[in-house]
């Protein structure tokens, strides 16, 4: 068969418009299509499905991307670190944002530990010195340290730290595994100087000579040196190696320790362990992490530990005893409790006291609670329920009880019932009283009626007053003035005649207290002051006030007329403002027919207009005070007044 290649003819397009062929010739032509391209055609299917496949595209990623970052991690391809650092930094930080709480789940096993351990350590190495400073202050071992520090002039801390101290760790140095270069050195504030460089510089040297020396061996690594009374402990890890310096021997636990430390520090600086130059590592956490390895253990002497199993015994027996002791105690305290209960509950059922509150006070009892004067005494109750008196003290506070037997007594005892009066209650807090009651006792009960607690309402529709006794009482408390007559019908009582107002108040008064049983009756007083101010209206009357002739300037015998009026004035201004009795004042200007009538008009004006200032100088209100000019001339120069008394007045 010939190739393809060699025919001269070239091969029709089917999809162009040609004129249609044979069916056989159709068939030839797409045989001759499989060959040529048949096996193309198929991969490129192949590869488009694959290109439109996302799955794939997917589990093709997955595969080849750990691939891809381990071998950038070995080939140390920056660029890819660049480039996952920015996503990967905002990926994180988003998530800390929407989701605290599942970071902070995540952390919390890390973190919570080594906060945990670090305190109890604080804690610890407190409480270790505290105990080795009161154990060993005042002891034998004491003294004896002491005599040891002056023979060999050696400090006597230092004499007690080598008796008392199992180890101490002084000094811890991280070295770079690689270069042998010191990364972080700390030390105790009591620790020697030492150059840390050459320290690291002699612990790689060593190490390189082990190294060489027990290359075959399966222990080739160093692990502890010994310099003087120091111990140089080492912890291994692939950047760094942790030294320590120790005095004494330390424990395993400290050993495993270390190790811990190491590899937490491989862990949170593995990158600048490994990146380390030779430049100070300023890094605070890596520098609390080695600060926290410096510690001191102290060790227990068998004769201590004697001594704290015995306390611990005696300890034991202390709280066995204490336990039994405590037991009884309290059931004591129980079974008294209780039978305190039983007297409360005998004295509280007892009408007139209540108890509610039962307290220890001392040995004994305090009963708090309110007791009725009227009630039984507390003490005697107690004692009939079989309690004792001398260990309970009594705190009742007084009150006045409500119940039926007390208010029964409380009446008994405050009302004293005269003859003739008789007291009834309805068990519904109505007091009924019934019966004759002279005046005095009915005042007074009335009085204080109202203090009887239990008595809520009081009827004294069936008292009266005896007559004989009202008037007897009122002539003793206001007496009874002349003229004046007293009357008791359909219990009111009738006054009439003449007494003066402050008589009438009295009497007033007098009566308030009976006004429950007896009303009064004064609209047949007449006031008895009301005579005196006619006398001595009368009096002002008479007087004339004289003046010169021809002027408003007074005479000898006008200024004696004023001096006699200004004590009438006086009396009569008192005694009406005091009994209310209303007045005017009219005052009056004579002159005689000597001059014009003009001249004579403003004479009579002066005057008057003088006797009424002079009035008012005196306190009589200028309301009531007025001027009257009379039409025909007197028979001297002169001024006088004019009272007007209304009948009726304002006082009440």
């Amino acid at each position: 068969m010939n190739s393809p290649s060699a025919s001269s003819k070239p091969i029709p397009d089917t999809g162009a418009a040609a004129p249609s062929s044979p069916p056989e010739r159709d068939a030839e032509l797409q045989r001759l299509r499989d060959l040529l391209v048949g096996d193309q055609a198929a991969r490129l299917r192949r590869v488009e499905a694959v290109l439109d496949d996302r799955a794939r595209h997917v589990e093709t990623v997955a595969e080849v991307l750990p691939e891809a970052l381990d071998r950038a991690e070995r080939e140390r391809a920056p660029a890819l670190e660049a480039a996952l650092r920015q996503p990967l930094d905002k990926a994180l930080l988003a998530s800390v944002r929407n989701n605290p709480g599942e970071i902070v789940a995540i952390l919390y096993p890390v973190i919570l530990p080594a906060i945990r351990q670090a305190i109890q350590q604080a804690l610890r190495g407190f409480l270790e010195r505290i105990d080795a400073l009161i154990t060993r202050q005042f002891s034998a071992d004491a003294l004896r340290w002491r005599l040891e520090a002056m023979r060999s002039g050696v400090p006597y801390a230092e004499v007690v730290l080598r008796h008392t101290v199992e180890y101490r760790v002084v000094q811890a140095l991280l070295i770079q595994s690689r270069t042998g270069l010191l990364i972080a050195h700390v030390h105790t504030d009591d620790a020697k100087d030492v150059d840390s460089d050459a320290v690291s510089a002699m612990l790689t040297a060593l190490e390189a000579f082990v190294h060489d020396a027990f290359q075959n061996r399966a222990s080739g690594e160093l692990e502890r040196v010994t310099v003087g009374d120091h111990i140089v402990y080492l912890a291994h890890g692939p950047q760094a190696t942790l030294a320590c310096v120790v005095q004494g021997v330390a424990t395993p636990q400290f050993l495993e320790r270390m190790q811990q430390t190491l590899d937490a520090l491989h862990l949170s600086h593995g990158e600048q362990l490994e990146a380390f130059q030779g430049d100070p590592l300023d890094d605070e956490r890596l520098i609390a992490t080695l600060r926290s390895l410096l510690e001191t253990h102290y060790r227990q002497s068998e004769r201590d530990q004697t001594r704290v199993q015995r306390q611990m015994k005696l300890l034991g027996w202390g709280v066995l005893v204490g336990a039994l002791a405590l037991t009884g105690w309290l059931g004591w305290r129980a079974w008294d409790h209780h039978r305190a209960r039983r007297w409360a509950a005998a004295v509280d059922a007892a009408p007139g006291v209540v108890v509610y509150e039962v307290a220890r006070a001392g040995g004994g009892w305090r009963l708090r609670g309110l007791r009725d004067p009227l009630a039984t005494d507390p003490a005697a109750l107690l004692r009939e329920a079989g309690g004792d008196p001398a260990r309970v003290r009594f705190d009742l506070a007084p009150y006045q009880s409500l119940e039926p037997a007390i208010v029964e007594r409380r009446l008994m005892r405050v009302w004293r019932l005269p003859d003739g009066v008789r007291v009834t209650l309805d068990g519904q807090g109505r007091a009924h009283l019934a019966g004759a009651a002279p005046a005095d006792w009915l005042r007074d009960f009335l009085a204080r009626h109202a203090t009887v607690a239990g008595v809520t309402e009081l009827d004294l529709s069936g008292l009266r007053v005896v007559p004989a006794s009202l008037r007897a009482s009122i002539e003793r408390e206001i007496g009874l003035p002349e003229g004046v007559t007293l009357a008791v019908r359909d219990g009111v009582l009738r006054v009439q005649g003449e007494a003066t107002r402050d008589w009438r108040r009295r009497l007033q008064v007098l009566m308030t207290g009976l006004a429950p049983v007896l009303q009064l009756d004064d609209s047949g007083l007449r006031p008895g002051e009301l005579r005196t101010l006619h006398e001595l209206a009368g009096w002002m009357e008479a007087e004339t006030v004289r003046f010169i002739k021809n002027t408003a300037r007074l005479d000898p015998e006008g200024q004696a007329a004023l001096f006699r009026l200004a004590g009438l004035v006086d009396r009569f201004r008192t005694l009406a403002d005091r009994i209310g009795q209303t007045y005017l004042i009219h005052v009056r200007g004579h002159a005689t027919d000597t001059g014009t009538p003009a001249r004579n008009r403003q004479l009579q004006r002066e005057r008057a207009a003088f006797l009424l200032n002079w009035l008012v100088e005196q306190g009589v209100p200028p309301a009531r005070v007025t001027v009257e000019l009379p039409e025909q001339p007197g028979a001297m120069p002169a001024a006088d007044l004019r009272i007007d008394l209304p009948d009726g007045d304002t006082a009440s």
